[in-house]
């Protein structure tokens, strides 16, 4: 009896094991990985918003600092890894990264306007549909 390990597969390919042997295999479609996308957003979202403390005031600085400290970190790492692009490629990803990372840090730091402005709520609302739109925009560089 062969042992299946459904960690060897892909994400988007589970086989369907009983009784020790293979039955059968379960895609999951482009249109099911999309809307996975963007509940998990949604879900990871609504985390952030309902566990969200203001203890301090937001900084637009330290947001921009962070962004492009990850941006060059991302890029470095990129190009250790041997792939080695064009400098041109090399400047689009770390401009593209500081962009993404730089919606995500805004994202965080606009918690605080939206708790000033209506309080729990607001950040509970604002934090769950940029989780939502950041999965809808995963899920379209994912897929095309």
């Amino acid at each position: 009896m062969q042992q299946t390990n459904l960690a060897d597969k892909p994400m988007t390919e589970r086989t369907v094991v009983a009784h020790g042997r293979r039955v059968g295999k379960k895609k999951q479609s482009a249109r099911q990985r999309r809307g996975q996308l963007v509940l998990v957003g949604g879900g990871i979202g609504l985390y952030l918003g309902l566990f969200f403390e203001p203890l301090r005031e937001p900084s637009l600085s330290l947001m921009l600092e962070l962004a492009f400290l990850i941006a060059v970190v991302m890029t470095f790492l990129r190009w250790l890894r041997g792939e080695r692009p064009p400098l041109a490629g090399l400047l689009r990803y770390g401009v593209m990264s500081f962009v993404k990372f730089g919606f995500v840090l805004a994202a965080l730091e606009g918690r605080h306007l939206a708790y000033d402005v209506g309080g729990r709520l607001a950040v509970i609302v604002m934090t769950t549909f940029l989780g939502v739109v950041a999965g809808v925009w995963t899920a379209r560089s994912d897929f095309g």
